[in-house]
């Protein structure tokens, strides 16, 4: 928790200081501040908000790794895990080469140089999370039945109601990574927004299960289906 809460505030510190020297120490750079931006985007201040991003980013997804087992903890679960745990290995090789592309010196993710890595990262992380929320809804929702036929309707809220399910699963971080996906791959402003916006929520929403857990709210181990 303590290592998450420092990663988000030094990106949102980053984020802050290259805001201001975006939009009011550099405003009358030639083409504006967005091109002052795509210019500056490797100036250390801004290559550390890339970094720890990166590194918040690999410790959510490795949450999410954790969840995933403890929600299908039983004989199969090396079987299941397979596939998210090398798309994860992936995940952390494509995070190393982007922080080495960006830290070139004039590196941006606007580059045409650039824009497959930054791609190539964004989809295995996405990928990855889709995955594992649809794995962990797909838990939640057999137990859900499995309760309901031995107890009723009633007894199933604590780990299958719509927000449990959201939060247990981090769906939040799969639904902010594919509004920002989409408008980088066409270029469209918005993306901005949701840049910022997810830098955040990738470390909300493990704080959110990290919550539910110390709360014993949480799926654990003990939980049958």
């Amino acid at each position: 928790i303590t290592v998450m809460f420092i990663l988000g505030t030094l990106y949102f510190a980053s984020a802050t200081r290259t805001n201001e020297m975006e939009f009011i120490e550099n405003r009358n750079y030639p083409g504006g501040p967005v091109a002052w931006a795509s210019a500056a985007f490797s100036i250390p201040i801004n290559l550390l908000g890339v970094i720890v991003y990166v590194l918040a980013n690999w410790l959510a997804d490795g949450l999410m790794l954790w969840r995933c087992t403890v929600v299908w903890s039983g004989r199969f679960i090396w079987f299941i895990m397979s596939v998210p745990f090398l798309v994860y290995l992936t995940s952390i090789a494509m995070g190393i080469l982007l922080m080495f592309d960006e830290s070139r010196p004039g590196a941006s993710i606007w580059q045409a140089s650039s824009v497959n890595i930054v791609l190539a990262y964004y989809s295995t992380s996405l990928a990855l999370n889709i995955f594992l929320t649809i794995l962990i809804l797909v838990r939640l929702l057999l137990h859900r039945r499995a309760v309901i036929n031995a107890l009723g309707r009633s007894h199933s809220a604590q780990y299958t109601s719509t927000a449990a399910m959201l939060v247990e699963s981090a769906a939040l971080y799969a639904i902010c990574s594919i509004l920002f996906l989409v408008p980088y791959v066409v270029n469209h402003p918005l993306q901005g927004i949701f840049m910022q916006v997810l830098s955040q929520v990738q470390i909300i929403a493990p704080l959110l299960i990290i919550y539910r857990v110390a709360t014993g709210r949480a799926w654990s181990r003990k939980t049958t289906a």
